[in-house]
C-alpha cells in the first residue's frame, strides 16, 4: 500500500517581540516528506489553495507557485527527500492541510521574506554611481556570535580562523560560550546549516540607535528565515554586557585597512563597466559588506526601488599581512573569483531567462555537462559555466599574457577537476574565441554558446 510519510514542522510562532523573554525555539528543515506515487492534496483556507498534485516515483522535484507576483509563495516538494518550503511576503504563519487521501498532516510553515529596499533620496544622492565597501557594525556583531558557536567552529569555510582577528574575538568574548543565546544560534544551524546565510546577513539591515538595534532606513526583511529579529533583546544585552561596540570602535583602524585591501585589489568599478557593456542590466552602486570573520559563503542581494538599483555582495574580507606566499596574479585571480562570479550572476540570469527553450535543447544531458554535487538543472547549469568563462574574458583582457595563461590554468583545473564541471576548459576556449572575434552583446554569445553546446 502506498503511504505518504510527512513530519510536521516544529517552526517557532513567530518572530520575537520586544517584550517576550524566553528565546525562540530553534527553526528547524521546513518538513521531511516521502511519497510513493501519490496524489497530494494541498489545502489552506488562507490561502485559499484546494488543489491535487499527482507525484510519481519519478520525479525529483516539483515546485508549485501560488500567488501574484506582488505576492508570491511557494511549495516545494522533494520526493523522497528534504522538504515542503514555504515563503511569502504578508502573512507570517499559516496552516496547510497535507493529505494523500487517507491520511491527513497539519503543516505549520512560518513564512519569510526576501529582503527587500526603501530607498529615500538621501540614499540615492549617497551612493549613486558608487563603490563602497564597508565592515558594517551589526555585521560584525552577527559574524562575531556565529563565531562562538560549536556549529561554526566546526564547519569548514564559514569562518576565517587564520587572521589573528579571530583569536582576539575568542579572547574577548570567550565568556559567552555556551551561552542561551549562542547555544540556541548553533543548534538552529545544525537542524538547518542554511541558517547560517540567513543569520549572519541580518546584520546589514540594522544598526545601534544607542544600545537597541533598529532595521536601517534603506533596506527591510534582511532577517530572512532567522536572523536578528528572532533573538533581539538577547543580542542587545549580548553587545552590552560583552563591550562589543568598545571592541568594534578599537579595530576601527583594521576594518580600513581590509577595506583599502580590497579595494586596491579588486577594482569593482572596472568590472561594472567592463559587464555593463556587454549585458543590458544596470546598477547605480555596488555596496561590498566584509567582515574579517567570514569564511568563503559569498552572496549577492540586488535592489531596485524609487528608480534606484543597487547590487549587495557578501564577500570574504582579503588580509595581505596573513596572505599565502603565492604570485600578485595568483592573488589577484583569487579575489577576483570570489567578487566577479558573485555580481556576474545578476547579469548572466536575466539573459539565460529569455532562452531558456533553446537552453533546455542545448543542455538535454546535464551529467554530460556537471558530475558535481550541486547545481542539477540544465540553467543552473549553464549559469555556471557562463559566470565563470566570463570571468576568464575578463581576466584575458585585464592581465598580461604569461599571468593570464598561468591563472587561466588555475581556473580551468578548478572547475573541471574540484567542481566537476567536466567540460569547462573546451567551453571557456570557445568563449575566448567568440569574444577575440569581437563578440560582445550578451544576447549573442548567450545563444552562440548554447548552439555549440547542442553539437557536443
Amino acid at each position: 500500500m502506498k503511504t505518504l510519510i510527512l513530519t510536521t514542522l516544529l517552526v517557532a510562532g513567530g518572530a520575537l517581540t520586544s517584550t517576550a523573554a524566553p528565546l525562540p525555539q530553534p527553526i528547524k528543515p521546513a518538513g521531511r516528506l516521502v511519497c510513493l506515487n501519490d496524489t497530494l492534496w494541498l489545502h489552506s483556507p488562507e490561502l485559499n489553495i484546494k488543489q491535487a498534485y499527482r507525484v510519481s516515483e519519478a520525479d525529483s522535484v516539483l515546485r508549485f507557485n501560488f500567488g501574484s507576483i506582488n505576492k508570491p509563495y511557494t511549495f516545494g516538494i522533494s520526493n523522497g527527500k528534504d522538504d515542503i518550503s514555504f515563503r511569502h511576503s504578508d502573512l507570517p504563519r499559516v496552516k496547510v492541510e497535507v493529505s494523500n487521501g487517507k491520511r491527513s498532516v497539519n503543516v505549520y510553515m512560518t513564512a519569510f521574506m526576501n529582503p527587500e529596499s526603501k530607498f529615500t533620496e538621501e540614499h540615492k544622492l549617497q551612493f549613486n554611481n558608487q563603490v563602497v565597501t564597508e565592515v558594517p557594525e551589526v555585521y560584525e556583531l552577527t559574524n562575531i556570535l556565529l563565531s562562538l558557536t560549536p556549529h561554526c567552529r566546526r564547519t569548514p569555510g564559514l569562518l576565517d580562523m587564520d587572521k589573528p582577528y579571530y583569536k582576539e574575538v575568542q579572547q574577548h568574548f570567550a565568556q559567552f560560550e555556551g551561552s542561551p543565546l549562542v547555544d540556541a544560534l548553533s543548534k538552529a544551524m545544525d537542524e538547518d546549516p542554511d541558517m547560517y546565510l540567513s543569520f549572519r546577513n541580518s546584520g546589514f539591515g540594522y544598526m545601534f540607535k544607542f544600545d537597541e538595534l533598529v532595521e536601517t532606513p534603506d533596506y527591510k526583511n534582511f532577517n530572512g528565515r532567522l536572523g536578528i529579529r528572532d533573538f533581539k533583546l538577547q543580542i542587545e544585552d549580548f553587545a552590552k554586557r560583552s563591550g562589543f561596540r568598545r571592541f568594534y570602535a578599537k579595530h576601527k583602524e583594521y576594518y580600513g585597512q581590509l577595506v583599502a585591501a580590497q579595494n586596491q585589489w579588486v577594482n569593482l568599478k572596472d568590472m561594472k563597466s567592463w559587464l555593463e557593456q556587454r549585458y543590458p542590466n544596470r546598477f547605480n552602486a555596488y555596496r561590498v559588506v566584509l567582515s574579517p570573520l567570514a569564511g568563503n559563503q559569498y552572496n549577492v542581494n540586488t535592489f531596485e526601488s524609487n528608480k534606484f538599483s543597487e547590487a549587495v555582495m557578501f564577500v570574504y574580507a582579503f588580509d595581505p599581512a596573513v596572505a599565502r606566499k603565492e604570485s600578485a596574479a595568483v592573488t589577484r585571480y583569487k579575489l577576483w573569483q570570489i567578487v566577479f562570479n558573485e555580481i556576474a550572476k545578476a547579469y548572466i540570469q536575466p539573459v539565460t531567462d529569455t532562452q531558456t527553450a533553446s537552453l533546455n535543447t542545448s543542455v538535454k544531458n546535464v551529467k554530460q555537462w556537471n558530475t558535481g554535487s550541486d547545481y542539477h538543472t540544465p540553467y543552473e547549469t549553464f549559469n555556471v559555466y557562463m559566470t565563470n568563462a566570463l570571468l576568464a574574458l575578463y581576466m584575458n583582457d585585464h592581465m598580461n599574457a604569461t599571468d593570464f595563461t598561468a591563472t587561466y590554468t588555475l581556473l580551468r583545473g578548478r572547475m573541471e577537476n574540484e567542481r566537476g564541471f567536466v567540460q569547462f576548459g573546451t567551453f571557456a576556449d570557445e568563449m575566448l574565441a567568440q569574444h577575440r572575434k569581437g563578440v560582445t552583446d550578451a544576447n549573442t554569445l548567450h545563444s552562440q554558446m548554447m548552439s555549440w553546446m547542442q553539437t557536443k
